[in-house]
């Protein structure tokens, strides 16, 4: 192929990348990022200048991307590390062509995207596509159950640019990105309202005779099909697709397939820069779509690390998040600020509050993770371990604390809680037209898994220290303060999320991360049983995993994660009773010989019968309950009462006095700490099917 000459003047995309091109010639990065391919008349910086700026760094409590005016170029995007040839480059300067006209993208690290016929026709490859009205209302169900909480688009550009190019009689190869992002977006819809009996589009499926659960897998398969076509010549829609893929597979098909395919979002990030700041070219609604993006890409990072216990993708010197801006999708509408309960929440107008909170959040997860995993003592921990990690906690939870103390009204659930205002809320939108109906219930859900993330935070940063045992000496003083204030921090946030109001969810995608939260609690309370037999907080605890599992057995027929969660929290609750058991009736006590104790009467031997009861959870069909989330504050001292011994039918507790004292002694915490027996191999046997590799993670 003949090498193009030299223009007088290329676009200021070439002259970054030293190609050759100019705005009657456009390149084929500006063709595939939709740029004008045109010069600016500002001359590019110093060299010196640049290298200055590039190590330039803003110190804030969110750390966000510099403001450089421009997107810095492929050098520069990940500091002093560079391909081979931009190495090659560098070396030979800009006279230097480095075989550009025979390589066209052909070595890996060249900046140039392989070249593709935009104008060549395409088409899906086994799906046949249901009828428009069918899609069109599985993305506005996708906008209404899915988008609040992952938030990856610009609604009004998607149905304007997105949407438009799927509904064009034929598609050229251009059209690629969007028309599979159309589908992965229908597909997630699809999934969302699949429980849902009262949405008003299954008439419309009825009419078309669609077969819902198999148009998902159609849908689903189509994606996957075209993924790799997709990432050949990647835009931002390949980032979003990988996303929402990964979102399906971890929740409703493949954990495992879910964790590669998140990490390909990783890495087409990377490629595109999306941690770097948008061109001043590009309009607004681009940046923040692009910001948003990859936002999430740090946020899903973090989360399937907690999930999955393994290292994150994202690199930690090039995990800095965007500020975003807002607009018009995110306004909160006036009528809804005058409403009670809303009117003493100020003058917050944008849900942008709840999804910088989120990212917020998620920083100070990712700070720990990184923390925690850089230390790696052994198994039996020594007092330096202790100690280290203590450090660790305490600045987790010093940034914690400060998170919670700057959450506004809005966003805060135990405001929406108290004083009947969840209630009083819903009896006032009565009234009101359906869109100011859906902004209230979105706000206060967002306010709600706000208060679901913190308490998942808090187990986090305390679970590192409860799952090692210390070692054989007897521990000292400041290990068991140590060990119990972890366990009291845990205990309470466990106890929160057993009274979380997952049922207020179920019609929406994220109500299958809550029931992941439900089981990282379920496994903290079921350990109190053991530590502290027969105490009131051993009966709280249970009474906690009971609400879980009855809250999973209620919406099990139709998720995974719910049904998974109800079968592994009952074997884990019997376990914890009999150890409990076993644990309270130990027979090392003084001057106690079983072989010489006095016989039961028979009619002892008829009371014992009558009062036994099957060890078994909920049945199937008792009602999930609905009453609304009561915070924990504290560990509750109360007498044990009787809802919670019908709750629980099958428990019994000591009376109140010197035997409960006794069996409460910090002496027996580190018990809690072991690994239990040989009858939860089948608990260990699910774990995989469930979240993924969570071995690492809950071991």
């Amino acid at each position: 192929m003949a090498s193009r000459p030299r223009v007088s003047r290329a676009c200021d995309r070439c002259r970054r990348h030293k190609l050759k091109c100019d705005k009657h010639r456009p390149c084929t990065l500006c063709v595939h990022s939709n740029s004008e391919c045109e010069a600016s008349h500002t001359l590019l910086q110093d060299k010196t200048i640049r290298r200055r700026n590039r190590h330039t760094t803003v110190e804030t409590t969110l750390p966000l991307v510099q403001d450089k005016g421009t997107a810095p170029t492929e050098n520069q995007h990940f500091g002093v590390n560079m391909s081979s040839l931009e190495f090659a480059r560098s070396v030979f300067g800009e006279e230097e062509d480095i075989g550009r006209s025979l390589t066209r993208g052909s070595i890996p690290g060249d900046l140039e995207p392989v070249t593709l016929d935009s104008s060549t026709p395409w088409r899906l490859k086994d799906l046949q596509l249901p009828p428009e009205p069918i899609i069109h209302l599985l993305i506005e169900a996708y906008f209404c159950r899915f988008h609040w909480y992952i938030i990856l688009f610009h609604e009004n550009s998607f149905w304007n640019n997105t949407y438009k190019a799927y509904c064009q009689p034929t598609w050229r190869r251009r059209d690629l990105p969007d028309v599979i992002t159309v589908l992965i977006v229908a597909a997630l819809g699809l999934q969302s309202v699949l429980p849902d009996c009262t949405w008003h589009g299954h008439d419309t499926f009825r009419i078309h005779s669609i077969n819902h659960r198999q148009l998902l897998l159609d849908l689903v398969s189509e994606v996957r099909l075209h993924l790799i076509d997709l990432l050949a010549n990647p835009r931002i829609e390949a980032v979003q697709v990988s996303i929402l893929l990964s979102c399906f597979h971890m929740f409703h098909n493949s954990p495992n397939l879910a964790w590669s395919t998140s990490g390909m979002a990783v890495r087409t990030a990377y490629a595109l820069a999306l941690h770097t700041k948008a061109p001043a070219s590009q309009d607004q609604i681009a940046a923040q779509i692009r910001y948003r993006c990859w936002n999430h890409i740090t946020v899903g990072d973090s989360f399937v690390t907690m999930i999955y216990g393994r290292p994150a993708s994202v690199d930690a010197a090039f995990s800095d998040l965007h500020e975003l801006e807002e607009i018009d999708d995110l306004t909160i509408p006036p009528a809804l600020r005058n409403l009670p309960g809303f009117i003493e929440c100020g003058n917050i107008t944008s849900k942008l509050t709840f999804h910088q909170l989120k990212f917020r959040l998620y920083y100070i997860i990712r700070q720990a993770l990184n923390r925690f995993r850089l230390l790696r003592p052994s198994q039996t921990m020594t007092n330096d371990d202790i100690v280290a990690m203590s450090q660790a906690i305490k600045d987790v939870e010093a940034s914690l604390a400060l998170w919670r103390q700057e959450l506004p009204r809005l966003c805060n659930f135990e405001y929406w809680s108290g004083a009947d205002r969840w209630a009083r809320l819903e009896y006032s939108l009565q009234n009101q037209p359906a869109d100011i109906q859906e902004h209230a219930e979105i706000i206060l859900l967002q306010a709600a898994m706000l208060q679901l993330l913190y308490d998942g935070a808090v187990i986090l940063t305390h679970r590192p220290l409860l799952k090692r045992q210390v070692n054989s000496i007897p521990p000292s003083g400041f290990v068991i303060d140590l060990l119990q204030k972890s366990l009291d921090a845990v205990i309470c946030a466990a106890l929160r999320i057993s009274s979380f109001p997952v049922h207020k969810f179920e019609k929406h995608f994220v109500v299958s991360i809550i029931f992941h939260y439900f089981f990282m609690a379920g496994v903290i309370l079921c350990i109190i049983p053991t530590s502290q037999p027969f105490t009131n907080t051993a009966q709280e605890a249970k009474a906690g995993v009971v609400r879980i599992i009855r809250a999973s057995r209620a919406m099990a027929h139709h998720n995974r994660i719910a049904r998974q969660t109800d079968k592994l929290l009952t074997e884990l609750l019997k376990i914890a009773v009999q150890r409990e058991t076993e644990e309270a009736l130990n027979t090392s006590v003084p001057g106690y010989h079983w072989d010489e104790a006095e016989p039961l009467l028979s009619s002892e031997l008829s009371i014992t019968k009558d009062a036994q009861v099957p060890l078994e959870g909920p049945n199937e069909d008792s009602q999930v309950n609905t009453t609304l989330y009561k915070p924990y504050h504290g560990l509750n001292h109360r007498g044990f009462s009787l809802d919670i011994l019908e709750l629980l039918q099958s428990y019994h507790t000591f009376d109140t006095g010197a035997a409960r004292d006794e069996l409460s002694d910090q002496c027996m915490l580190p018990s809690a700490l072991s690994p239990l027996d040989h009858h939860s191999v089948f608990v260990s046997e699910q774990l995989d099917d469930i979240f993924g590799s969570l071995q690492s993670s809950y071991s």
